[in-house]
């Protein structure tokens, strides 16, 4: 088994263990054992915090890091002390109050924010950067699927068993997971070309480099919608448009959004340009947030959430892609815990708000407000990518 077959299968396993212990499982689980919908976006902005400071600490370390490999591979295990809580908690439900969780997710953010950075920096040791965008693309696919069936299995269990045995199932195999990912990680051949042994003779300050400053605000702005999308189970719970048997189709609904996009990304890949890539589905996310609670409907909501996660999964692909493109390699690290740093940034900022928004101006204006943020910074990273291309043509 090659490096970049071992990179995919590591790929999809922590794909799978952060749908089991995050996003709407998480949210679902959380709200099924009693709390309600300001304390869980409350907690999970608080968890964004954590992990956006620890994208602040590693940032500016990773670069100078030589053992990626072991040091991604035992990053692993601070995913097991919330997945063994949760796993407890599951034989005992409705007994959750915050605090724990917030305790034991503090550690599960600190894995994210760890993962976030070195996950950049491992492809250039493992695999032939030049083969990242389409190893990108087909990775997200054969995620995708696997997530797909995952939730799938989900649903059809429910109509079996209780929602909490099912639960303790997942976080019975998000430890096996675990474990597997651990294990495939280590037995990766590092293969670091000479330029990641050479220390660059002059240090790069984040803050002067064009093609961060340019996009601050963007990257914020990518990360309020993205951060909304993502408490899509908790809206909808707000609006009445979603319960537990619902949310688990959401589950569905995001993983074959996954799926598509990824395929549709592969044939995209070769042809467009990532620039349009991500303003034209910058226009459609507008769209279909906007109108997700328009209709006041379960199937309505599903679907439009289904069209704007579709979109935004593009969007997904297509970042990392440029980063590779108008990014040295000498910065590569710092500049994506940065660039994560905003986008967290812009996710927690979404939590806070939400529901306080909700209930100061409404549902819908706060819907096409978070909409207009995607908006706004597909429309600046398409007006960015063309200034550079002709810079760089010049």
């Amino acid at each position: 088994m090659n490096n970049e077959t071992k990179l995919h299968i590591q790929w999809i396993l922590y794909a799978l263990i952060v749908f089991i212990l995050n996003g709407t499982l998480l949210q679902t689980f959380l709200l099924e054992n009693g709390l309600d919908e300001q304390a869980v976006t409350f907690s999970l902005s608080v968890l964004q915090i954590v992990q956006m400071l620890t994208i602040f600490l590693f940032s500016g370390m990773v670069d100078k890091m030589k053992r990626i490999k072991k040091l991604t591979a035992f990053s692993f295990l601070i995913c097991v002390p919330m997945n063994v809580y949760f796993l407890c908690l599951s034989f005992n439900p409705g007994t959750e109050t915050p605090i724990p969780f917030l305790a034991l997710g503090t550690a599960f953010n600190v894995f994210l924010g760890l993962y976030n950075v070195i996950s950049y920096k491992l492809p250039y040791c493992v695999i032939e950067i030049e083969r990242y965008g389409i190893f990108t693309a087909y990775s997200g696919l054969f995620s995708g699927v696997i997530s797909f069936l995952a939730s799938v299995g989900i649903v059809a269990l429910q109509s079996f068993f209780s929602y909490f045995a099912v639960m303790r199932a997942m976080y019975i195999l998000s430890l096996i997971f675990t474990a597997l990912a651990l294990i495939i990680t280590l037995s990766m051949k590092e293969n670091q070309p000479a330029v990641i042994e050479e220390e660059s003779k002059h240090r790069v300050n984040i803050l002067k480099y064009k093609p961060f400053t340019a996009l601050i605000i963007p990257n914020i702005l990518r990360g309020f919608c993205f951060g909304i999308l993502g408490m899509a189970s908790t809206i909808g719970y707000f609006t009445g448009d979603i319960n537990s048997n619902s949310a688990a189709v959401l589950v569905t609904v995001t993983t074959i959004s996954s799926i598509v996009g990824s395929l549709v990304y592969t044939v995209l890949a070769t042809r467009v340009r990532e620039k349009h890539i991500i303003a034209f589905s910058s226009i459609l996310i507008f769209i279909s947030v906007a109108l997700m609670v328009v209709f006041k409907n379960t199937a309505a909501f599903i679907t439009l959430f289904g069209l704007a996660y579709f979109f935004l999964h593009l969007i997904n692909t297509a970042v990392p892609i440029v980063v590779v493109k108008i990014v040295d390699y000498n910065i590569i690290g710092q500049y994506s815990g940065w660039r994560m740093l905003l986008h967290t940034l812009g996710v927690s900022i979404s939590g806070f708000v939400c529901i306080p928004l909700f209930n100061l101006i409404g549902v819908f204006p706060t819907m096409v407000l978070s909409g207009a943020t995607q908006l706004v910074s597909g429309i600046a990273y398409y007006l960015y990518l063309t200034k550079n291309e002709r810079e760089k043509s010049a």
